[in-house]
């Protein structure tokens, strides 16, 4: 993955983070008006992947959720922690000699 595309996913989580993503809800909130837990589908919306992907890397073990009942939630810092594990060193002589 491109390291432009994981800083722009970095920038969404904290975007998300911020804002709520489906706007005012009952769910946990922090002092600073945050939510401390996303749904899957928020996850999903945050990491730009869809909900399939999140309860699939929830079934390998790629990332850790909470079960609250019926209700499987994610803490915001398991997408950022996924978003590391992405990361990759990018070589650019090779990328320049593809060319």
């Amino acid at each position: 993955m491109h390291l432009f595309l994981l800083h722009s996913y970095a920038f969404r989580l904290q975007e998300f983070a911020c804002q709520g993503i489906n706007g005012p809800q009952e769910d946990l909130i922090d002092m600073q008006g945050t939510k401390l837990l996303w749904s899957v589908k928020e996850a999903g919306n945050a990491l730009g992947i869809s909900s399939w992907t999140i309860r699939r890397y929830l079934a390998e073990g790629k990332i850790r959720a909470i079960r609250i009942g019926r209700r499987v939630l994610l803490e915001p810092a398991e997408c950022q922690r996924l978003i590391e594990a992405g990361r990759q060193r990018i070589d650019w002589a090779k990328v320049k000699a593809s060319r």
